[in-house]
């Protein structure tokens, strides 16, 4: 059975829009896979949807990759992020 990139698209979409916070793209593949859809399906819908200005995308560094996607619905706000001061060869350094 085929299924429309737009159905998907509208329901990423409305998903945001229900949920107001910051969602990782690997959140949205879990999400997604309950509905039956592949990791690259969402993929591609959630950058169409960005670049439409009908979701907002954010990108951050992970531990072990750079430049990770994170996206929301347009009226939420990103967090301000508080370091973590821990003591590091006798300096203290910030973890974010």
């Amino acid at each position: 059975m085929k299924r429309d990139k737009q159905s998907l698209a509208k329901k990423l979409q409305i998903y945001l829009n229900s949920n107001p916070d910051w969602y990782k793209k690997v959140e949205l593949f879990v999400l997604a896979d309950q509905w039956g859809y592949s990791p690259e399906s969402v993929g591609r819908a959630l950058r169409t949807l960005a670049e439409d200005k009908l979701i907002q995308v954010a990108y951050y560094d992970g531990q072990y990759a750079k430049n990770l996607a994170k996206y929301s619905a347009l009226q939420v706000t990103q967090k301000p992020l508080i370091p973590t001061i821990i003591m590091r060869d006798g300096k203290a350094v910030a973890i974010y």
